[in-house]
């Protein structure tokens, strides 16, 4: 993508966020499994909320800055909704071949993957009614970011060589 338009580094928030909680999710993720054992396991729940907590810590600080919000049920909302998130892409992805075959048929695949994402748009509209759902955030400043995410690299560095210390 950034071959196509480099203007998405600086300038595209949606790039930037999902680029950020990728990191967490990859990188920092691995790294919260003993936080999380005690999550139940049932319906991906564990996973859900590591992840969703992995990405969050790598993409919250960000959208402080850009938008000045803080939510606080966004933690909660990614766990309602990530089960939904695969089988939306499956089904779309699905129901667009099977169109180009047998148009019905493709329907067909194209109203699962719509409700799929009728839940997600279902859960977010609950979700931002409940009171202070979000927050308002006093400006934060840039150094600040900045040295968050110089702490949580140079953390995310350390973590990694005791785990190549262990496996050696």
């Amino acid at each position: 993508m950034l071959i196509w338009n480099p203007k998405y580094l600086w300038y595209d928030a949606g790039f930037q966020l999902s680029f950020l909680a990728v990191l967490g999710l990859t990188e920092l993720s691995p790294h919260l499994d003993r936080l999380f054992q005690r999550v139940p396991k049932i319906l991906g729940i564990r996973e859900a909320l590591q992840m969703t907590i992995a990405a969050q810590l790598t993409a919250v600080p960000l959208i402080v800055v850009l938008f000045g919000q803080l939510s606080l049920v966004a933690p909660i909302a990614n766990v309602l909704v990530a089960p939904a998130i695969p089988p939306a892409m499956l089904f779309g992805f699905i129901g667009t071949i099977l169109s180009t075959i047998w148009f019905p048929l493709g329907q067909l695949f194209a109203f699962l993957a719509w409700a799929c994402l009728q839940w997600i748009v279902i859960v977010a509209t609950a979700l931002a009614y409940v009171p202070f759902a979000s927050v308002e955030t006093p400006a934060v400043g840039t150094m600040l970011v900045v040295l968050y995410y110089g702490g949580l690299v140079l953390l995310l560095l350390k973590l990694k060589s005791k785990q190549s210390d262990h496996h050696s």
